[in-house]
């Protein structure tokens, strides 16, 4: 049973976070490609002797595209395993699948999300646009019902890019304050990708590491409770996967398309009745290009791109 920190969830997310990855009028995307969280789960109940106790272990990973609501979401995934001490535990094990779905306003510098729970409401999830004394009420605070308040905003260096830190405090706190209380350009926050805030009692969450095929590229520097290897371990993961950063998303003007690690052969992009509406091949471009799209309609497009005899495929969604 890995090392844990007691009424702590750690979730851990392994992503993968390429040079540049997702810059877009000071917006930071998080890595859709061959990215995986960890977070740690921690839950325990007296009903039963010796008193039970579950730690969960779960491995957070992006999925494909789906559009409702008129808005481009990414679906959120997880594997889990739990380790369990103690009687009346089944209740508390791990449920991993089809976590909820995750979209990037980059205009506004705002991420929201919906849980998968067949309402589909969506809520605001992290803001970056908050200075120091601005309050954030949305699914993070949601298990305390509670405003929390910007205190600090610092830089963080994740592949040697600067990305903020926004530290948080909700306004009726009883006790000392969290060093877990906080989110992260493109990571997540001190609680995981998409785990509410909570109190660390009974029940509680960590962001233990982010990962890729480079190796650790984020640990919670107040969290040293697990092997981040332990990714690797977790079947359907894999870092194979092609690196390749398509932004903003949505898109308006212009659409960044960025290569990291493979060489392209070839960009092509269809709009949604099948008709190719862009096309540009090897030797004009030096694996990043932007393309102009104010032209464009709003609506759903197709962008393929060659890597050798390999295909990648992206679904975008065009907004005025």
């Amino acid at each position: 049973m890995p090392m844990i920190r007691k009424a702590t969830q750690t979730i851990l997310f392994l992503f993968l976070l390429g040079p540049l990855s997702g810059f877009a009028q000071g917006f930071i995307s998080f890595p859709f490609d061959s990215t995986y969280w960890r977070v740690e789960a921690g839950a325990s109940d007296g009903c039963g002797f010796p008193p039970c106790y579950v730690q969960n272990s779960y491995v957070y990973y992006f999925g494909d595209t789906v559009s409702f609501n008129a808005n481009l979401y990414h679906k959120v995934h997880a594997n889990v395993r739990s380790y369990v001490s103690g009687a009346c535990c089944w209740g508390l094990m791990g449920m991993g699948g089809l976590k909820g779905f995750l979209r990037e306003d980059t205009t506004a510098r705002k991420v929201y999300y919906v849980p998968n729970d067949g309402v589909q409401q969506e809520f605001l999830l992290y803001d970056y646009s908050l200075a120091v004394g601005d309050s954030l009420f949305g699914y993070m605070t949601s298990f305390f019902g509670d405003t929390f308040i910007v205190t600090n905003i610092t830089t963080v260096l994740i592949k040697n890019i600067p990305q903020r830190k926004f530290s948080l405090q909700p306004v009726h706190l009883v006790g000392p304050p969290s060093p877990y209380y906080y989110y992260i350009e493109g990571v997540g926050s001190g609680c995981g990708l998409v785990s509410p805030f909570d109190p660390f009692f009974e029940t509680g969450s960590n962001l233990s590491c982010v990962v890729d095929s480079s190796g650790v590229i984020y640990r919670d520097p107040d969290y040293n409770g697990s092997d981040c290897s332990f990714i690797e371990q977790v079947p359907g993961i894999n870092f194979s996967k092609t690196n390749l950063a398509v932004y903003p998303q949505p898109f308006n003007k212009e659409l960044n398309v960025r290569a990291m690690n493979i060489e392209l052969t070839d960009v092509t992009v269809y709009d949604g009745k099948g008709r190719k509406i862009f096309y540009r091949a090897d030797g004009h471009w030096n694996g990043s290009m932007q393309i102009e799209t104010s032209s464009w309609a709003a609506g759903m497009y197709l962008l393929e791109v060659h890597s050798g005899n390999s295909l990648i495929e992206r679904k975008l969604m065009r907004i005025e």
